[in-house]
């Protein structure tokens, strides 16, 4: 065992230290050495070295620091995610409002029965025609009057039934025009 010398000063601060922590003053030196070595710190320096300072300055750079990620956040990556989150909200409107396959497959079919009914009114449109070409050639045996009289009542037949399919046949194509292009392919 050795003894070492030091101010009764010192002495009294290390007995207190030692009860408090419940070692004795041989054990402090030997820890104190072991810390000192491991630490590389030079007690005999001054105090700029102390560990306090070091953490106290580590502590103020990890402060600069984390105001600088707090500023970016905020200035760069807050906006971004907003952006985000609008961006998603319109994609997901975008594909509820998106038409689904069985919605083309029913406007299809719609639109060809209307063609359907188009080329019906076609065909009663000829027959009726040709009843009238008919009828105008047995007349002609008639008098000229009647036959006049005849001939304007049914062509004033004639063109009314033409109105009623013209105006039928634009009102098919504004169905079809409207689906395919407004109820289709609007997206937004």
């Amino acid at each position: 065992m050795k003894s070492i010398g030091i101010s009764d000063n010192a002495h009294k601060q290390v007995k207190k230290f030692c009860q408090t922590l419940g070692i004795t003053i041989g054990e402090f030196v030997e820890y104190s050495a072991i810390y000192f070595r491991s630490a590389g710190i030079d007690p005999s320096k001054s105090d700029a070295e102390s560990p306090h300072k070091v953490v106290k300055e580590l502590e103020k750079r990890i402060s600069q620091i984390v105001g600088v990620m707090k500023t970016h956040e905020r200035e760069k990556l807050d906006p971004l995610l907003e952006n985000l989150i609008i961006l998603k909200q319109q994609l997901d409107d975008l594909i509820i409002k998106a038409p689904k396959a069985a919605r083309f497959e029913d406007i299809i079919t719609r639109i060809n029965e209307l063609r359907e009914e188009e080329s019906k009114n076609q065909k009663e449109q000829a027959k009726l025609i040709t009843t009238y070409m008919d009828a105008i050639k047995t007349k002609t045996t008639g008098s000229v009057e009647s036959l006049k009289k005849e001939t304007t009542v049914n062509i004033a037949s004639l063109k009314k039934s033409i109105d009623n399919l013209i105006t039928e046949q634009q009102k098919m194509n504004e169905v079809i025009e409207t689906k395919l292009s407004k109820k289709l392919f609007n997206t937004r």
